[in-house]
């Protein structure tokens, strides 16, 4: 992580909205002390220039359980090298999740792109876009949060994502992109989402299937993870470590080989303690 990633997450602590965090179950009064708990609590932190002006953005995830649970976006610019909070976004699923940054609309600026799944027996492809501005420009007027990873947040304080059995962005040549989903959840036909008034809008069905050729599909856990080991043999073992973890999530964390090369990027940059968590996670047993 960038070596402004501390403070940033001190102050972006003290600021933005946390998430509904399971507590632990502690013996006696507290742990370690009276009226303390145990949580589990990952921030990830992304600084980079997301389009016009000079000032950098930085993009935070906050998210409790490793391989699934509520989370929440909070994006804020570093201006004269200091941190500015600006918004933070509803609470949305990480389950199996992918977060990038595309633009999607044409304004010459990247949006947020989160990809997770539903949660439950059966799993299905969610999609959540924001802009610079912290629009939920994928908010549907339908809105099911039913399948939230904890089933603690609903249409009042969590997202109204695109849901269904398949979801592509067309390969536009030009922006805006449009969002081919498969199996839409609000009627299980095909359909494509088209920008209206800075809003993804159904229109209606479309008959028969999409051709796979026209449509951008999400990144290849496989491709991800030869990338990261292309870093390794550079020596970009922070770099190769986030490519590691894409392509862990992007699998579900059911390929041991990913997560071990996680852990062996770790190992290399010197954060041992984190290396041995990858290295004991339930995949690699």
């Amino acid at each position: 992580m960038p070596s402004e990633a501390s403070g940033i997450v001190k102050n972006l602590l003290k600021e933005a909205r946390l998430i509904p965090l399971p507590l632990s179950r502690l013996p006696e009064a507290g742990y370690p002390n009276k009226g303390e708990v145990d949580v589990d609590l990952n921030i990830a932190v992304w600084i980079g220039e997301l389009g016009r002006g000079n000032q950098r953005s930085v993009v935070a995830c906050i998210n409790g359980r490793p391989l699934f649970s509520t989370a929440r976006l909070v994006y804020g610019e570093l201006r004269n090298d200091k941190y500015v909070m600006l918004w933070d976004s509803p609470l949305f699923n990480v389950l199996h999740g992918n977060i990038y940054f595309l633009d999607v609309n044409g304004d010459n600026s990247k949006e947020i792109i989160v990809e997770s799944s539903t949660y439950g027996n059966k799993q299905y492809p969610i999609l959540v876009i924001f802009d610079k501005s912290g629009r939920e420009i994928t908010r549907q007027k339908q809105c099911d949060t039913k399948d939230s990873a904890d089933g603690n947040f609903g249409a009042d304080n969590g997202v109204c994502a695109i849901y269904g059995t398949d979801i592509a962005f067309s390969d536009n040549e030009e922006n805006p992109k449009d969002i081919r989903v498969s199996g839409w959840y609000g009627d299980r036909s095909n359909h494509i989402f088209k920008l209206s008034n800075g809003l993804y809008a159904t229109g209606s069905p479309v008959t028969g299937g999409f051709d796979p050729s026209a449509a951008q599909k999400s990144p290849d856990p496989a491709e991800l993870n030869e990338q990261g080991i292309k870093l390794m043999h550079s020596k970009n073992f922070a770099g190769a470590e986030v490519k590691f973890q894409q392509a862990s999530l992007l699998s579900g964390d059911k390929n041991p080989e990913y997560a071990n090369n996680v852990g062996f990027a770790l190992y290399k940059d010197e954060k041992y303690d984190l290396a041995v968590s990858w290295f004991k996670r339930p995949s690699l047993i």
